[in-house]
């Protein structure tokens, strides 16, 4: 009533914008932001210094890794 219309005019258009709209933001920072996305080369080569710190792996096998990466 009231100018509202059949079901709830101007309201319920934003909302008929907004959800199709928060949902395509949200799918593309969803796919941005998985560790699968882009290279993988920072991740490995972390894991790989991580080892090296804690002494799992010896020098010579961290720089062999380190050339295998690419860095």
């Amino acid at each position: 009533m009231y100018g509202s219309g059949v079901f709830g005019g101007v309201p319920l258009m934003i909302l008929m914008w907004f959800i199709p709209v928060a949902l395509i933001i949200a799918l593309m920072v969803f796919l941005t932001k998985r560790p699968g996305f882009g290279s993988g080369k920072k991740i490995d080569l972390d894991i790989h210094k991580e080892r090296f710190t804690r002494d799992d792996i010896e020098k010579e096998e961290f720089d062999q890794k380190r050339r295998d990466i690419g860095n």
